[in-house]
């Protein structure tokens, strides 16, 4: 977050040695969880869990108005099943979460003496997964997550209803499979192969103008479209001792930021296409 004149540089310099650390004695952070087995198959859960963290602002930061840093303080919802078939074979589960904090700890982009502390965020999502043997040496796993957090109330008020992480993905799906058959000619051989996809996210900080209308600060913000990376496998075992195999990452050799922030600074690129074969021998 940006938005603070220079005159709080010196103010916050002069803060960082009369600050003294925030003292807590006892806090009570209840949890309370219920389970149900529906069936011997199927059962729902939910709980409630409170969360109380004391804070220390990083070395060199302050708080621009010189008050102690507060302790995070949340509260976490989360309610959820879990279905077993085909002979406890394959798991399905799904879940739906909320979290809500005041307090988080934010370091000022611009201003290195400067800690900043949001008033209240939120994160809402949806976790969903399959996973199990289908059949004998089939195995399989994917999963979907839907995740969106939004500044609920800040003291810019400019961040309200904003994504409080938009470098975190609002979807993403990721599907992992591996076939292995455990008799016959193919016995010892095995091919697999996983994909993940992301939607679209950026990093960064949008412009911000004084009150006249003029420029305070330009756009940092940097964008990345949704994108999806394939990755193969492929191995035999010519026995319990001797196995070979070969993986091939990125097989579509896709363009893409591993890791994404603002412009100017930290953003990295994932791995383009990758292949390696690994020779095991066990004694």
């Amino acid at each position: 977050m940006v938005g603070y004149h220079d005159d709080h540089v010196a103010d916050t310099k002069r803060c960082l040695a009369t600050v003294d650390p925030l003292r807590i004695d006892n806090r009570f952070t209840p949890y309370a969880g219920i389970v149900w087995d529906v069936t011997s198959h199927l059962n729902l859960y939910a709980s409630y869990a409170d969360s109380f963290t004391p804070q220390a602002a990083p070395v060199g930061r302050a708080r621009p108005d010189g008050q102690q840093i507060e302790p995070l303080v949340g509260a976490q919802y989360e309610a959820g099943t879990k279905l077993s078939l085909m002979n406890d074979r394959l798991l399905l589960s799904a879940a739906a979460y909320q979290i809500t904090q005041t307090n988080r700890l934010f370091n000022d982009p611009d201003i290195q003496t400067v800690v900043l502390q949001t008033g209240k965020v939120r994160s809402r999502g949806i976790e969903a997964e399959a996973t199990g043997e289908i059949l004998p040496g089939w195995r399989i796993n994917g999963g979907y997550t839907y995740t969106k957090t939004k500044y609920l109330e800040d003291q810019t008020t400019a961040f309200e209803g904003l994504p409080l992480v938009p470098i975190v993905p609002k979807h993403m799906v990721k599907a992992f499979t591996n076939y292995a058959p455990v008799d016959g000619p193919l016995a010892g051989a095995s091919l697999g192969g996983s994909v993940t996809w992301f939607s679209s996210t950026y990093g960064g900080n949008a412009a911000v103008f004084n009150a006249d209308g003029t420029l305070r600060t330009r756009s940092t913000i940097v964008r990345q479209p949704s994108y999806a990376v394939l990755d193969l496998r492929a191995g035999y075992k010519f026995n319990e001792r001797v196995g070979v195999s070969v993986n091939v990452a990125n097989v579509l050799d896709k363009s893409y930021y591993a890791r994404i922030a603002a412009t100017g600074r930290g953003n990295y690129y994932g791995s383009p296409r990758t292949a390696f074969a690994t020779l095991r021998y066990s004694f």
